[in-house]
């Protein structure tokens, strides 16, 4: 409880720049949807080939049909639609578990510190956000 203020104090530049950067896209930021990338596998390949496209162009100049390819491939383990329950996460050469989403106890419990131990004022400051990024936004 006590680290949530904090945190939410340290996270709200980012917070803010990330939604300023939804609603006033630039043609040289590639933005991603969270929502876009989650709600299918199609999606999820949608995302992953546009995040290609953006860094290394369409054509092979850049990157090697075989490595857009294993990447393309490789990225399909942290589809959570593919995978729900886990998935490999590889770091370096050795891989662990990585369990999608979060418990709904512990969500729970975080619901409710967040609106016991966070300042109302930056509270309301993140559900502002929440409302600009289209998000229902539930008691303040």
């Amino acid at each position: 409880e006590e680290g949530t203020e904090v945190t939410a104090k340290a996270l709200l530049p980012l917070a803010e720049w990330m939604t300023s950067v939804f609603e006033n896209p630039d043609h040289d930021t590639l933005r991603l949807e969270f929502d876009d990338l989650t709600k299918s596998s199609a999606g999820f390949d949608a995302g992953v080939q546009r995040l290609l496209d953006h860094f290394f162009g369409t054509g092979t100049d850049l990157i090697s049909k075989n490595d857009r390819f294993l990447i393309t491939e490789t990225a399909k383990l942290a589809d959570e639609n593919r995978n729900p329950q886990a998935t490999q996460a590889f770091n370096g050469s050795t891989s662990q578990t990585v369990e999608h989403g979060s418990n709904p106890v512990c969500k729970a419990v975080a619901h409710s510190i967040l609106h016991k131990s966070l300042n109302p004022e930056l509270l309301a400051r993140y559900k502002d956000l929440q409302r600009r990024l289209g998000y229902p936004v539930y008691g303040m």
